[in-house]
């Protein structure tokens, strides 16, 4: 019997138990009306009652509520996941060889996706020579800094002089300024390095969702529908006209994902989870990144379960050489952006209150090709920010998916956009979570729709999955061609949305005057075209967490009144005998005080001594005042906080990855090789279909 077949009995089952209650010669049907007019009633009254009984409790009382229902749901998915068994359903085989045969469709349909993505670089490169549109002149402005300080100065781009009166750079959480887009950047250009990188991290996200998919669905049109709805949707095609942010963080979590579903199969399984750790902090740490570290660990931890005693001890191996692996990778970026976050003071401020209706209208709603018509920066910020498009084949491929029973991916995707819809009322989680740390700082909770994005594209997955296995090739034509059209609809909304990127044109009046040799700081500006000419801007972009754009700052531009230059002493205006973004040298009269006009850090070191001991990394309301020495030299030098620390736990990756490959290897059984197939695998198809071949030699699942 096919698995449509037993769908439909037990839909005809479900009829039979209603019939008693339709039938005319029972009492049973007044019942039922008499207890549905009841309802019907009293129900908005009931409701009103609890409503007024809930906000008669003191704020505080149901914000404690709240967060103990976070934590009692948090502590029975624990206990859930460590109730699992080997025995249990897993998307994985614990066999080698349990693969079904690759058809023709499982080698053209991943290139046909990869081409389709690539595509995109077109109008994302369709304007060279312009400038960036709303974040994306953010992101443009840092690397534009790194850009000029490595082929410039020569320099390893640790600070940043043009932002804000100074702040780090390469250690900077929220930007990976070392990351897969630099050498793009020294390549290319600015522009064109970061919009190649973009599309890159759309190809990432493509590829990492279809191999996530393939795991549970073995079908290559099931896993192609999974990776469109999550790489692919209307609100990454928006978001990523907007900026760079999400495409840089989201590509990583389906990677992370799949890499900790396989961890204990094979050493280099745990290998590829320490890059994809990595990757996550060296690209730069996002929502995104917050938001997978629970759902990796909560995979991994279910990985670990369902393996046999006797090889969980190659699991923790393989786990150690993951560790080992992130930790050679980026020791460095670690150990500075940690001792940065410990002196984060982020105000907790969130104002997000939307409804499941206005969510539901998002996710139908389709992006006009110019919606930007009456943009500013308010409005078109909220908007970015709320969009999720999936167009309502998707939303009806998601609710056919729940005929078939409740899979983990509708609780990852419930979940995650119950967390989106809002973060002030007391029965909306992020405002439960406001206190909590690094998840607190993360305000803009509606980001967690891009999350709920891979859940729901498992969903869409699994019906295409079950309709490909169908024996009728009508069904099995209609799952493909929804699959298409969705591809089609995305990769035309992409077509439209994504010449905004670099639409704003290099008018004469959008920079600050000609190029500079060293640094000049304005009033304010576009980040892009003034640090393209060598001027800082005083009032820009928010250049790191807890430091905001209007925030007071003791830095001037040289339209205030006060202006004296980028240094001075009492006597008057001086200039360096040597300036470059991280080393400045002064000659002076023995001990005079030299002012500059940059941010004391805790980074800074005057003639070998640090300059601001116990200073944040960056101070807005602290004079940078230095003393020349005997012979009136003065030498100011970035040393990052934290670095020799980082370069030791670059030293103790490399030994982490050498003692799990030695210890596996002295296993009197080779661990990192899954035993061969005796016919004692435990595999079950709860969650996970089972592949077959029908009669017309399709692959489908039961």
């Amino acid at each position: 019997m096919t698995t449509n077949g037993r769908s439909w009995d037990k839909v005809k089952g479900w009829l039979q138990r209603l019939r008693p209650w339709v039938d005319p010669g029972s009492y049973r049907p007044l019942i039922l009306l008499v207890v549905v007019a009841l309802g019907v009633l009293l129900g908005p009254l009931a409701l009103d009652v609890v409503v007024a009984m809930v906000f008669s409790l003191p704020p505080w009382f149901r914000k404690a509520f709240g967060q103990g229902l976070v934590l009692s749901i948090l502590g029975i998915g624990v206990i859930r996941l460590w109730r699992v068994k080997p025995s249990d359903a897993w998307p994985i085989g614990s066999i080698v060889g349990d693969e079904p045969p690759r058809s023709a469709a499982d080698r053209w349909i991943p290139w046909v996706l990869r081409l389709g993505v690539l595509s995109l670089a077109y109008p994302m490169l369709s304007n060279p020579d312009g400038f960036g549109f709303s974040d994306w002149d953010f992101v443009l402005d840092k690397f534009e800094a790194l850009r000029r300080t490595i082929l410039v100065w020569g320099q390893f781009p640790w600070w940043n002089p043009w932002s804000r009166g100074g702040f780090p750079l390469a250690s900077e959480p929220q930007i990976g300024a070392i990351s897969m887009a630099t050498p793009l950047v020294l390549a290319l250009g600015t522009p064109a390095g970061l919009g190649v990188s973009a599309i890159l991290c759309l190809l990432l996200a493509v590829e990492g969702a279809y191999r996530l998919a393939w795991l549970w669905f073995r079908e290559p049109w099931a896993a192609a529908a999974a990776a469109i709805v999550y790489g692919l949707n209307g609100g990454v095609v928006i978001d990523t006209s907007l900026g760079y942010i999400l495409a840089m963080s989201y590509c990583s979590v389906p990677w992370l994902a799949y890499f900790a579903f396989r961890i204990g199969r094979r050493f280099s399984d745990g290998l590829w989870l320490g890059f994809w750790m990595a990757f996550v902090v060296l690209n730069g740490i996002q929502y995104m990144s917050l938001y997978a570290a629970p759902l990796t660990a909560a995979i991994w931890l279910r990985a670990f379960r369902v393996q046999p005693s006797e090889r969980r001890k190659a699991l923790l191996l393989h786990t150690a050489a993951a560790v080992g692996v992130f930790l050679l990778m980026c020791g460095w970026r670690l150990s500075t952006i940690l001792l940065i976050l410990l002196d984060d003071k982020r105000e907790r401020v969130t104002y997000w209150n939307e409804t499941p209706f206005t969510l539901f209208h998002y996710l139908i709603h389709r992006p006009s090709p110019h919606w930007t018509g009456d943009f500013n920066a308010a409005l078109g910020t909220v908007f970015g920010e709320l969009t999720c498009y999936v167009g309502p084949v998707v939303l009806a491929l998601v609710v056919v998916s729940l005929a078939f029973g409740w899979r983990w991916w509708h609780t990852l995707a419930l979940a995650c956009f119950w967390l989106a819809i809002g973060s002030l009322k007391w029965y909306q989680p992020s405002a439960w979570l406001m206190d909590w740390p690094f998840i607190g700082s993360a305000h803009v909770v509606t980001r967690w729709r891009f999350l709920g994005m891979l859940g729901l594209g498992l969903a869409v997955g699994s019906v295409v999955a079950r309709w490909r296995g169908s024996r009728r090739w009508a069904v099995r034509a209609l799952a493909a061609s929804l699959v298409g059209v969705v591809a089609v609809d995305f990769l035309v909304l992409g077509h439209q949305q994504f010449p905004l990127a670099f639409s704003v044109r290099p008018d004469p009046e959008l920079f600050p005057g000609p190029p500079v040799p060293e640094i000049v700081n304005v009033k304010s500006g576009l980040g892009y075209p003034c640090s393209l000419r060598g001027y800082g801007v005083i009032q820009g972009y928010e250049p790191m967490l807890s430091y905001y754009r209007n925030a007071p700052t003791l830095r001037l531009a040289r339209e205030d009144p006060e202006y004296r230059g980028e240094a001075w002493t009492d006597r008057g205006t001086v200039e360096p005998i040597f300036w470059s973004p991280n080393r400045l040298i002064f000659q002076v009269e023995p001990g005079e005080t030299v002012h500059v006009n940059q941010n004391p850090s805790s980074w800074w070191w005057a003639n070998g001594r640090p300059a601001f001991p116990g200073r944040r990394c960056a101070e807005l309301l602290v004079p940078f005042v230095a003393t020349a020495d005997a012979q009136g030299r003065l030498v100011l030098e970035i040393h990052p906080r934290g670095l020799s620390f980082g370069i030791g736990l670059h030293v103790a990756g490399a030994i982490l990855i050498g003692l799990a490959w030695m210890m596996l290897r002295l296993r009197p059984e080779r661990s990192d090789v899954l035993p061969p197939d005796d016919g004692s695998s435990s595999f079950s198809s709860k969650d996970a279909p089972t592949p077959y071949l029908d009669q017309a030699g399709s692959r489908g699942v039961v």
